[in-house]
């Protein structure tokens, strides 16, 4: 079991496909100070090891490029996770759930599924 946190807004929440999530409570309580990022309210759900994963923390482009074809070049200078971020529809037909990755030695997840899932607000 992973569990992972997010800092999202208290009024209207959004835990869906293309949310952010990461396994550091301190990374996720940043961003609830963060203005434009995250949001004030912390929340927790757990990923359970037999979930699907896109696994992209060790060489995210090898598998884009094995599993979609999709090669750096063909995009501009962006950082790798607003890429990431545009292609969630892509790396969604891959029938995953998620989609781990790292920024430097930061490591966050996109979900990839729409489906209900447990979330408990934290304190």
């Amino acid at each position: 079991m992973t569990a992972l946190w997010r800092a999202t807004s208290i009024d209207a929440p959004y835990f869906g496909r293309g949310s952010f999530w990461t396994p550091s409570r301190a990374r996720a309580e940043w961003y609830t100070t963060t203005p434009g990022f995250g949001g004030p309210k912390l929340y927790r759900t757990e990923v359970p090891d037999s979930a699907s994963i896109l696994d992209l923390r060790r060489d995210p482009w090898r598998v884009l490029d094995e599993q979609f074809g999709l090669d750096r070049h063909d995009y501009d200078a962006a950082p790798d996770h607003e890429l990431l971020a545009d292609l969630v529809p892509l790396l969604a037909a891959s029938g995953a759930a998620w989609a781990p990755f790292c920024i430097g030695t930061d490591e966050e997840w996109i979900r990839l599924a729409d489906d209900a899932m447990v979330v408990a607000a934290e304190t």
